[in-house]
């Protein structure tokens, strides 16, 4: 993203909505991992490119409560 990082991104949207579950994907992940992403605690997954298919839809029916 051009303008805005993926942590700031999070850090928007959890002001906006603390409660909302966030999946990241991301090439280059951050040294501390997704604790370096995390603010609140709503859940959040890191998952490093490339990724399964597999794990991909796992993650995200994990995230949103129904895995």
């Amino acid at each position: 993203m051009p303008r805005l990082d993926g942590q700031e991104l999070i850090r928007r949207l959890r002001a906006w909505r603390p409660d909302l579950p966030v999946v990241v994907m991301t090439g280059f992940p951050p040294p501390d991992g997704a604790g370096a992403l995390q603010s609140g605690t709503a859940p959040l997954r890191l998952l490093t490119k490339p990724i399964a298919l597999g794990l991909l839809v796992a993650t995200l029916w994990a995230v949103a409560g129904r895995g």
